[in-house]
């Protein structure tokens, strides 16, 4: 259920994803829903969100182990977000922002849960760039701008339905990454 929810909310958002919908596309007993998650649709979405968010953390690390440096890294990663969403013929946006952009920020359970996976990646992406020789300011700095710039570069090729934007954003970031001014290389 919670992997039926992830794959609706990625596609639909949280707004347009009803309860009934996700026990449907599940193929679950509809009592199922509320035995598992007896406080609704706002603590399964929480999980879907996690399990999303799980996902890409997944792929950025795999991206990082397969990397040649830390700027193929991020070229990598930029790739495979790229794949899945031409995969699924531009439907599946980020697991998480599509229900970031709908909930109200601050203190309630699904702007936390959001914010915590975008924490995720981008603490996960700063600790690379450290390893890498980025200072620890700039790692994390440098992180910020990587994570912002990818989900930037989804939203655009989802619009656009092509990959075009997400090539050219991990390029930009990839020559950051390479720039001869980088602060470890002076």
């Amino acid at each position: 259920m919670i992997e039926a929810a992830s794959r609706l909310l990625r596609r639909d958002g949280l707004a347009a994803t009803g309860l009934r919908t996700i026990v449907a596309e599940a193929g679950t007993p509809w009592g199922s829903a509320h035995h598992c998650f007896p406080d609704g649709k706002d603590e399964l979405a929480v999980a879907a969100i996690r399990h999303g968010g799980a996902q890409v953390l997944g792929a950025l690390e795999h991206a990082l182990t397969e990397g040649t440096d830390i700027a193929d890294s991020v070229r990598h990663w930029f790739t495979l977000a790229g794949h899945n969403l031409a995969a699924s013929d531009y439907l599946d946006g980020c697991p998480v922002a599509v229900v970031a952009l709908e909930v109200t920020p601050g203190p309630n359970q699904l702007a936390d849960a959001c914010a915590a996976e975008v924490r995720g990646w981008t603490n996960c992406l700063a600790r690379a760039l450290t390893q890498a020789g980025f200072p620890a300011r700039r790692s994390e700095e440098l992180a910020t701008v990587i994570v912002s710039s990818l989900e930037g570069a989804l939203l655009v090729a989802r619009l656009s339905r092509s990959t075009s934007a997400l090539t050219v954003t991990a390029d930009a970031m990839a020559t950051l990454l390479e720039a001869p001014d980088r602060p470890d290389r002076q």
